[in-house]
């Protein structure tokens, strides 16, 4: 599966399935206009850790990489060799 399609995954199964792939594809890549709230945020985090067994500290939160899918995909390949 594509590093796209398993952030969509699991950014739908951090909001509880109230975030469809069809809102994901109009928000590009701008993951912060989806309005996640601070606990759908803090388990998509968790999510994103466990998945790809990576730790993302709070400089990476303060930097803006969890607002553009492509600035994540970009931490995340960096981080692992998907």
């Amino acid at each position: 599966m594509e590093l796209k399609e398993i952030l969509y995954q699991l950014i739908q199964e951090s909001s509880d399935g109230l975030i469809s792939k069809s809102d994901l594809e109009q928000a590009g890549d701008d993951l912060k206009s989806l309005g996640l709230n601070s606990l759908a945020k803090i388990t998509f985090i968790v999510f994103i850790e466990e998945e790809f067994n990576i730790a993302i500290d709070s400089n990476i939160m303060a930097s803006g990489v969890l607002d553009s899918l492509s600035k994540l995909i970009s931490y995340i390949e960096t981080k692992t060799s998907v």
